[in-house]
């Protein structure tokens, strides 16, 4: 296991916890145990993409370069260098909610229109009824 990755991983936990972010709170988001955030940040447990993409869905500020090669700061002070990985992980959610939204939109147009065709035929069905019903009152009445 690489040792220096490892050193880093329980660094970022330590800077999570400066800014207010707990264990338990890390634990919530990546649906782990705070036991297992706990070995993490001791070296007990092996750091492998998953970690280092689950540290990235929390942390979109952090210096990917640092990450994983141990190269340059934590953080990035200029923003328009921000890990590429980071940003592409926002837009391909940003991305998915867009299509659903529209999916759920275009659903609910083509709902509509069937509903506002079962009314209209509804409508019909009543007025060929009431047509119907006052024939037949005005032919008891004329007998």
């Amino acid at each position: 296991m690489n040792m220096e990755l490892q050193e880093r991983v329980s660094q970022w936990f330590i800077a999570q916890k400066k800014t207010g972010v707990t264990q338990t709170h890390i634990a919530k988001r990546w649906g782990v145990s705070v036991q297992y955030i706990s070995s993490l940040k001791k070296g007990n447990e092996s750091i492998g993409i998953d970690v280092i993409k689950r540290i990235l869905n929390i942390d979109k500020k952090i210096n990917l370069r640092w990450l994983i090669l141990g190269e340059g700061k934590m953080y990035l002070h200029n923003y328009d260098t921000l890990n590429i990985v980071g940003k592409d992980i926002h837009s391909n959610l940003f991305n998915e909610a867009e299509s659903l939204y529209n999916s759920n939109i275009t659903d609910l147009i083509e709902t509509n229109r069937m509903l506002v065709k079962s009314v209209v035929e509804l409508q019909e069905e009543i007025r060929r009824f009431l047509t119907k019903e006052t024939k037949a009152t005005k032919a008891t009445k004329d007998n």
